[in-house]
């Protein structure tokens, strides 16, 4: 498997980054973060969609994510860009 990695810089450094493994047809978003302060901005968004546009071009079939049950905020970010739930992994 490759891995992928997008970093957000601005002015003040870095703002964010995330980390995608790829494999033939799957991707697995390991981590998305974004700096408290510059959160609610679309860095976010623009980090994810550039693995998403990336895993694209791979021939990517089918991308997943895991998150903690209780990340209401993930939850509902990953739900406006299209994501979702498809499982649940107990004791996660």
């Amino acid at each position: 498997p490759q891995v992928s990695a997008v970093v957000a810089q601005g002015a003040a450094g870095l703002q964010g980054f995330a980390l995608m493994q790829l494999t033939d047809e799957h991707a697995h978003l390991l981590l998305l973060a974004v700096d408290l302060p510059v959160q609610r901005q679309g860095i976010g968004r623009r980090l994810l969609q550039w693995q998403v546009d990336s895993a694209r071009v791979a021939g990517v079939l089918r991308l997943t994510l895991e998150l903690r049950a209780d990340n209401e905020a993930g939850y509902g970010f990953y739900r406006r860009l299209g994501f979702t739930p498809t499982g649940r992994i107990d004791d996660y």
